[in-house]
């Protein structure tokens, strides 16, 4: 049986070995243009599959494409840009991008000034408006990257798809059509063994406390300290954001929240580690009226 099992298991790494054999894995760093610094958190897409990821607090980043391929490269405060790649210059690419000088023209609304207590009741309020909440079956799609953060080096790059059922209550089943991992480098190997059951574990636990976090509920105005820090545009829709903090030994302790101005929908969900990096960033977007 066990002959068996490890042959099953060998022909489903070459099929999936075969079925990402058109695709490369692209190196590069974005900056800013007019001060060339790295730029963080920025969204690099891949148009051809459809995927995509975001730099680290270097302006670094791995993507991979196809042959041919075009990525959409997206942030905020910077023009979007969409450029061609070329699959024979795919290392250490330099992108630089423009800061958005009429940033604040987009984000003119209405002489209506709201409290941020209004602001987030508001938001909580219309969780069940906004977001899906009920139960739902979707395809997902997960890239885990590991690199070194002293010198951003990659370590290892694993990708997952499949699908997921979430019932009422937010208990969630999940089916792995695909999965990949590829190693770069000797230590590799040895991070996967320990950390794989960490890294499945991370996409159940992310997916349960989706809406979950206490800081999105009408208890955290106990818990937190939340403050208006200015507003922004994302997947152009004008925002307020929120900051929140505690001193209380909270799994998220501080961080962003982007509240939609019109509907009060969370747009986007920041949550820092107490040095300030960040720690986990999420973008919404919207899927008809949710």
């Amino acid at each position: 049986m066990t002959k068996n099992y490890f042959l099953v298991f060998l022909l489903f790494l070459i099929t999936l070995s075969n079925s990402f054999g058109q695709k490369k894995v692209i190196s590069g760093k974005i900056i800013d243009a007019i001060s060339s610094k790295g730029i963080a958190n920025v969204h690099i897409y891949s148009t051809n599959l459809g995927e995509g990821t975001i730099t680290n607090t270097d302006g670094n980043f791995y993507l991979i494409v196809t042959k041919s391929d075009e990525i959409q490269i997206s942030c905020i405060g910077y023009d979007k840009q969409t450029i061609k790649i070329s699959i024979n210059d795919i290392h250490n690419l330099v992108i630089k991008m423009k800061p958005k000088t009429e940033l604040l023209n987009e984000v003119i609304i209405n002489t209506k000034t709201l409290s941020v207590d209004e602001i987030l009741t508001k938001t909580f309020d219309n969780f069940k408006k906004n977001h899906f909440v009920e139960p739902v079956y979707y395809s997902f799609y997960n890239r885990i990257v590991n690199f070194v953060d002293k010198d951003s080096t990659l370590i290892s790059l694993e990708e997952y798809s499949g699908k997921i059922k979430q019932s009422k209550s937010h208990l969630t089943k999940y089916n792995i059509d695909k999965a990949r991992v590829k190693f770069f480098g000797s230590d590799a190997k040895k991070q996967s063994k320990e950390h794989r059951l960490i890294s499945m574990t991370k996409m159940y636990i992310d997916n349960i406390y989706k809406y979950r976090e206490d800081y999105l509920k009408n208890k955290g105005k106990r818990i937190y300290e939340y403050k208006s820090v200015g507003r922004s545009a994302i997947l152009d829709r004008n925002c307020y954001v929120i900051s929140f903090n505690t001193e209380n030994d909270n799994f998220d302790q501080k961080g962003e929240i982007y509240i939609d101005m019109k509907d009060f929908a969370i747009v986007r969900k920041v949550t820092r580690k107490r040095n300030n990096k960040i720690y986990k960033d999420i973008t919404f977007k919207r899927e008809n009226d949710k």
